[in-house]
């Protein structure tokens, strides 16, 4: 079993330029014990996956080996300094937090002019980027300044016990609201789990309302309460809403890009499931195109988790238009960038993906490609798999007898069939089966492809269109549900 090490872990999670500034930052504050943590460093760097006895072997000093542990600890202070130290510049709460420093250091020293003018430069920026926990603690600041120093006159709206009353509120209607988000989604993502909220909203003269983030937080909230009480078209209202608020403010993606992304996601579902498809594409591209432009520590956190998302959305929107071409190129154009893609990605979306993939190369009629995906994912291990095993079985079996393959086509059939039958809720597909068992098993499957229109069984179907048969012959489980669905 593979051994678990927390360094390893985060000397891996770094890119290179992480890593460069680390070598430069260390050489800049080394000292005796450095040489050591460094070596250990490069060590863990080159290794594939993790070991102690490789580690060990590396370092011929006997002393140095049996205290590694003691290097590997301030290896660990060393990488985490120094990645403070290179965020510090991209991240404007960073930047306060840094001037705060300055503050105390000033105020210690009884320069209390220059802290103030210090303190008016952060309380704008934490204003400009409403960052709510900082501005509170700036405020503080300013009447510790002023009860110092009397002889600093402070501007109005500094001084003010009304601001601060204001702030807080404002900080505490957030902090409640991003609550109610998260729980929302939660339920909304599965409908099974029960979370009885009783939700509330501020009032309209409420000052969160002055804020962007606080408003459009409110709009995302109402948003997904629409979508659980079936009501998309309203959902999508809010979210269009909530959307300009931030675009009118860009700023203030980088500094909330979670929230942000979060809102253009739940918005392209909503564009999908309304069959907006020109909106929900030129929305995930919007995103894309903000996404890629921004260079936040903030944004490299939700890297893996975007790039599977706008991979799997893509992919959706154009095979709900019937651009299948368009799936098949960009996923394959994604692949040659991103080679180690099914590493990164989370497993459920990873999922969706490969299944996407698979009906954009069926509708294409390159059959083999699909089932070469089809088995990577039966070759993989993926929880709530049930829920796609229909449509996993369905181009399974299709795909097999575009091919010919006649000596896969019985057993492709029977394990569907097999697999239906223990699922009672499939009873339209199983009988349509059924009616299909004769045309597979007389090997008239020549005559099935090419001649389809006089099939007693089927006579709407041409050319096996995946999408023209479930939708005549499967009323209760169609393409169109499986794309919403999924």
């Amino acid at each position: 079993m593979q051994k678990h090490d927390e360094i390893y872990e985060l000397i891996q999670s770094m890119d290179a330029s992480e890593k460069r500034y680390f070598k430069r930052y260390s050489s800049i504050h080394s000292d005796k014990k450095d040489s050591v943590s460094i070596q250990i460093f490069d060590v863990l760097d080159k290794m594939h996956f993790y070991s102690d006895e490789k580690l060990k072997s590396h370092f011929k000093d006997q002393k140095t080996a049996q205290h590694l542990h003691v290097s590997k600890n301030y290896l660990l202070k060393n990488i985490l300094k120094s990645l403070r130290s290179y965020h510090q510049s991209f991240s404007k709460e960073s930047e306060l937090k840094d001037l705060l420093v300055e503050i105390e250091i000033l105020s210690q020293k009884k320069l209390y002019h220059l802290a103030y003018k210090i303190l008016l430069k952060a309380y704008k920026t934490a204003y400009q980027y409403e960052l709510f926990l900082q501005i509170l603690e700036i405020l503080q600041w300013i009447s510790r300044i002023q009860f110092y120093d009397p002889s600093i006159e402070l501007e109005n709206h500094y001084n003010t016990e009304e601001e601060l009353s204001k702030i807080l509120e404002v900080f505490t209607w957030d902090a409640k609201l991003e609550n109610y988000l998260y729980l929302l989604i939660r339920q909304f993502n599965n409908p099974v789990s029960k979370i009885h909220l009783k939700i509330e909203f501020p009032d309209e003269n409420h000052p969160v309302h002055s804020f962007v983030s606080t408003k459009s937080l409110i709009l995302f909230v109402k948003s997904l309460i629409c979508q659980m009480e079936g009501k998309p078209q309203d959902s999508f209202e809010y979210l269009k809403n909530a959307e300009k608020l931030y675009l009118d403010k860009r700023e203030l993606i980088a500094e909330k890009p979670t929230r942000y992304f979060l809102l253009l996601s739940l918005q392209v579902d909503t564009a999908i499931q309304l069959k907006y498809f020109p909106e929900a594409l030129q929305t995930i591209l919007s995103a894309k195109s903000i996404y890629d432009s921004l260079k936040t520590h903030k944004i490299k956190a939700i890297k893996d988790d975007f790039d599977a998302n706008f991979v799997y959305k893509l992919l959706v929107i154009y095979n709900s238009m019937g651009k299948f071409d368009n799936s098949v190129e960009f996923f394959e154009t994604f692949v040659a960038k991103n080679p180690n893609y099914s590493n990164a990605f989370p497993n459920h979306i990873l999922l969706n993906i490969w299944i996407q993939v698979a009906y954009a190369y069926f509708a294409i009629g390159k059959y083999t490609k699909t089932l070469e995906f089809l088995e990577i994912i039966h070759g993989t291990s993926f929880e709530n798999t049930d829920y796609h095993l229909p449509f996993i079985f369905w181009l399974n079996l299709i795909s097999v007898i575009h091919l010919k393959q006649n000596e896969k086509i019985s057993y492709k059939f029977d394990l569907f069939q097999k697999w239906l039958i223990q699922k009672s809720d499939y009873q339209n597909l199983l009988t349509f089966l059924n009616n299909l068992k004769p045309w597979i098993f007389e090997n008239q499957i020549e005559s099935l492809i090419h001649n389809s229109k006089k099939s007693i069984f089927l006579p709407e179907l041409q050319n096996f269109d995946l999408s023209t048969w479930i939708n005549a012959e499967i009323k209760h489980y169609t393409m169109l549900e499986y794309l919403k669905n999924s």
